[in-house]
């Protein structure tokens, strides 16, 4: 999935109005926690870049979730996941 997103994401951006779909936004959210806003301690990408994690669930929802998303709950988060084919893991490295 990680590899098809990416794809989508180093296509060459045609200059429309169209607003950025989740993937996109997900990913560029991603790339930026740890750079722009610090807020790597709440999202990241795990170590291989394969996974992320939400560390903190109730800090995403109050702060990155509303700025980011049209979602406002951390279930529509997941639930809009899923639909683009993102899998939980329940435990790992």
């Amino acid at each position: 999935i990680i590899i098809i997103i990416i794809i989508i994401i180093t296509m060459p951006a045609k200059k429309t109005s169209c607003p950025k779909s989740f993937p996109h936004k997900l990913f560029a959210l991603l790339e930026s926690s740890a750079t722009d806003g610090g807020f790597s301690h709440i999202i990241s990408w795990q170590a291989g870049g394969k996974s992320f994690r939400v560390h903190q669930p109730k800090v995403f929802v109050k702060t990155i979730l509303p700025q980011h998303f049209k979602q406002t709950k951390f279930k529509s988060f997941l639930r809009q996941l899923n639909i683009y084919g993102f899998q939980g893991i329940q435990h790992g490295p």
